[in-house]
């Protein structure tokens, strides 16, 4: 048993290494080309894992005879219906206004959605992995924020977008370390155990205290070697960062419901020690989108 702890927690540091050098790879390169096959390749295979959760296979994925083809006709289908929903709204000029009202419109609904999915039993009844549309929607969500707001890099903007997209997904990943660490140590206060029996509200709190220290160093940094203004909208930005909290604890327990009611551990096992991309994710489906419509908000008041 110690063994296999031991070759379990080798395997979760070492995938943890791996993604982090990646992770920060991809985006401080500042290559579009390598962010966006980034993206799209996550988006896929998340919505993929998404599918493959659908244990009684109801959804309209499976009822469609062209998505639903055996073999590597099947598979090439696939693929090729993926590709499509994730690139024509973004490089097709016409529509980009419409990719944009469809990016806020997504927000806003996918967050309110998840939200009362958490806490209305009736809303629970209504979500599994049967839901692909829902499944597709917060994905889809996710990829085309991210792509819209770096495709976007203005000039005008005092940070690349890139070292703000990073700042979003360091953002996410600290309030999860922290609420998880925090609410192992301290928490005795138990919320949502209905979903995720390990949510503390200690944990909660505690992942809302490092992302506010983490948006407070951030900006003090900043404002140290580059722009030097920043700090006069710190107490916004630790508001965004708090928000962004909020939404990456939805997410997680979001996808713990679901994979609770399809009765697994891990949406996949593509990641040694971690499970699948989706069981990554999670946390970001949310966040991510919301955190970016805030600071296109934030940023334009920089600008003024």
């Amino acid at each position: 048993m110690e063994k296999e702890f031991k070759n379990s927690f080798y395997n979760r540091i070492s995938t943890s290494v791996f993604l982090i050098v990646l992770v920060f790879s991809i985006i401080l390169l500042e290559k579009f080309w390598l962010f966006f096959t980034s993206i799209l390749l996550l988006s896929i295979l998340s919505l993929s894992e998404w599918l493959t959760n659908d244990k009684d296979k109801k959804g309209w994925f499976y009822k469609n005879w062209f998505l639903n083809l055996k073999g590597p006709l099947g598979l090439l289908a696939r693929i090729l219906s993926f590709i499509l929903i994730f690139i024509v709204p973004i490089y097709l000029d016409i529509i980009e206004p419409i990719t944009i009202i469809t990016f806020l419109v997504l927000t806003i609904y996918l967050s309110t959605k998840s939200i009362n999915i958490i806490i209305d039993k009736h809303h629970k009844k209504n979500i599994s992995f049967e839901n692909h549309s829902f499944g597709l929607a917060l994905i889809f969500n996710f990829y085309v924020g991210s792509i819209i707001y770096v495709i976007a890099n203005s000039s005008f903007d005092p940070i690349s977008r890139y070292y703000v997209f990073l700042y979003i997904i360091m953002n996410t990943a600290i309030f999860d370390t922290f609420a998880y660490l925090i609410g192992s140590k301290f928490g005795q206060n138990f919320i949502f155990s209905d979903i995720s029996p390990k949510k503390t509200l200690e944990g909660l709190l505690g992942g809302f205290f490092a992302v506010a220290i983490y948006s407070f160093s951030t900006c003090s940094f900043i404002d140290y070697f580059y722009y030097g203004e920043i700090s006069n909208y710190i107490y916004l930005i630790i508001f965004v960062s708090i928000i962004g909290g909020f939404f990456a604890f939805t997410g997680d327990l979001l996808i713990s419901y679901l994979k609770r009611g399809s009765g697994v551990k891990d949406t996949g096992k593509i990641l040694p020690g971690h499970g699948g991309i989706l069981d990554r994710i999670d946390s970001h489906l949310i966040a991510t989108p919301i955190m970016i419509l805030l600071f296109i908000i934030l940023l334009s008041f920089i600008n003024l």
